[in-house]
């Protein structure tokens, strides 16, 4: 995986702990898309298919991860409203911004 540090990546390569239990699969893609991994990984932007097969996978899992969350805080502001300018602040403060 190459190093980028826009913070998602850090989360991907927690994925992809040293020794995880990895599977085979079997896929179906379109041509263009695979040529465009292949190409990315002649250009040494991932190290491997598979490699960047996992990191497309571990960012669509995050997307969706994110997508439940906020969802969640969605359906939390219309069962009691949304937070107020107070408790805003203090979340500021907590997460230390």
């Amino acid at each position: 995986m190459s190093a980028v540090s826009d913070g998602s990546s850090q989360k991907r390569e927690r994925r992809r702990l040293p020794g995880a239990r990895m599977r085979k699969l079997s896929v179906s893609v379109p041509a263009d898309v695979l040529a465009f991994a292949e190409e990315a990984v002649a250009a040494g932007r991932s190290p491997s298919l598979s490699g960047y097969v996992t990191d497309a996978l571990a960012a669509k899992a995050e997307d969706d991860e994110t997508d439940d969350f906020l969802a969640l805080l969605a359906e939390m502001d219309r069962e009691y409203g949304p937070p107020s300018a107070e408790a805003l602040d203090r979340a500021r403060r907590a997460l230390g911004g």
